[in-house]
């Protein structure tokens, strides 16, 4: 590890009669039975069950990432934990905001090709299920969910440079995602990046054309307008992996959206907070 690297921080600058009623009857009824049972059973069979926990981190990996490697370092503190064995905790990661990543080719896999990615896309945001080191299948590696952006697939997907980070609106998109996708009892969020303040705000994007943060009141806006505040009521928990965000204004701010808030009212390492071991206690059955 360099000096720089050691010093760097997280700091911005979805009828005829009545025999023959009978007959009919009993005729729709067992017609409506026969085609009504397969749909439930294919239906029990697809849909997720729901976890104990779903972690959805929002990686903005920014020159964090590009230039230090520094969320995959938190990438890897992930998958060395043990927390899917019991399957009980999801934890749902989207890629995005930084040129380069550097997380190696192992430690990724493509169901849909059955081969693991040269690397995770600086091109476009990406989706993918951080599994455990005691995940039953594919342990210790981020499965690929979503390859091309959160807001559109195939010829409708959008590229990093139109679908920012650092703007509301795709976090949001993140949100519903695994509310949708990864139903829970709880949900967390991770915010992970450059942060600067309730005045800087969170979250730098390199794909942006100008220097541009997620303000105070986009944070409000994501955190107020989306699926886990609709169903679930609130967060769990909130966390900025970031400096500078902890303050009277981002405490009330957060206060009617989460139970608990993570933030450091300094700057902080940019190598940031130690995933394993808390994930090690989630995934133990702790009842945390």
């Amino acid at each position: 590890m360099t000096e720089q690297k050691r010093t760097a921080t997280r700091h911005t600058s979805s009828h005829k009669t009545a025999f023959c009623s009978k007959i009919l009857g009993m005729f729709l009824i067992a017609t409506l039975i026969f085609t009504t049972i397969p749909q439930i059973a294919f239906a029990a069979e697809t849909q997720a069950p729901e976890a104990e926990r779903t972690v959805l981190l929002y990686a903005c990996g920014a020159d964090l990432e590009t230039a230090y490697g520094m969320a995959t370092f938190n990438l890897h503190q992930i998958l060395n934990a043990k927390f899917s064995a019991k399957e009980k905790v999801n934890v749902i990661v989207m890629t995005g905001g930084s040129m380069q990543w550097q997380l190696e080719s192992k430690y990724l896999y493509d169901p849909e090709t059955g081969k693991s990615p040269e690397q995770i896309s600086g091109e476009y945001n990406q989706i993918w299920e951080a599994k455990g080191a005691d995940a039953k299948e594919n342990p210790g590696k981020l499965v690929l969910l979503d390859k091309d952006g959160i807001t559109g697939d195939g010829e409708k997907a959008l590229p990093s440079t139109k679908e920012l980070m650092s703007k509301p609106e795709t976090l949001k998109a993140f949100i519903n995602y695994g509310v949708k996708n990864y139903p829970a009892k709880k949900y967390d969020l991770i915010l992970w990046d450059h942060g600067g303040g309730p005045a800087g705000g969170y979250g730098l994007d390199e794909h942006a054309d100008v220097y541009e943060c997620m303000s105070l009141a986009g944070i409000i806006d994501s955190l107020s307008d989306n699926d886990v505040i609709r169903t679930a009521g609130k967060f769990d928990f909130v966390d900025f992996d970031a400096c500078l965000m902890n303050s009277v204004e981002l405490n009330l701010a957060l206060a009617d959206y989460a139970d608990y808030y993570i933030a450091s009212p300094e700057t902080e390492p940019g190598y940031g907070q130690d995933y394993k071991g808390w994930l090690n206690k989630l995934g133990g059955g702790t009842g945390i």
